[in-house]
């Protein structure tokens, strides 16, 4: 660091001329990061719905498959215990 002050012309504050270029670097940055931030938040939740959507897909065509296959039980029984009753 150098010890090359400048003044600013309206505040009359003094600062040295590499703090005012890392400011605006960090400001960039931080500007760059927040945005960053923000699409992988978007991008994690666009995931996270489409994982959602596919589990909820899948559980309902297994519930579907198992109600059916209850149905289908249940009716053999009943027609068995009727086919038993008529002898």
């Amino acid at each position: 660091m150098s010890n090359y002050n400048v003044i600013c012309p309206k505040c009359q504050h003094s600062f040295e001329p590499t703090d005012a270029i890392r400011d605006e670097i960090e400001k960039e940055l931080r500007g760059k990061m927040t945005d960053w931030q923000k699409k992988k938040e978007e991008e994690t939740n666009q995931l996270l719905a489409e994982q959602k959507t596919k589990i909820q897909n899948e559980l309902t065509e297994q519930l579907k498959k198992n109600i059916a296959g209850e149905y289908e039980h249940k009716l053999k029984l009943m027609q068995d215990n009727e086919a038993n009753m008529s002898k």
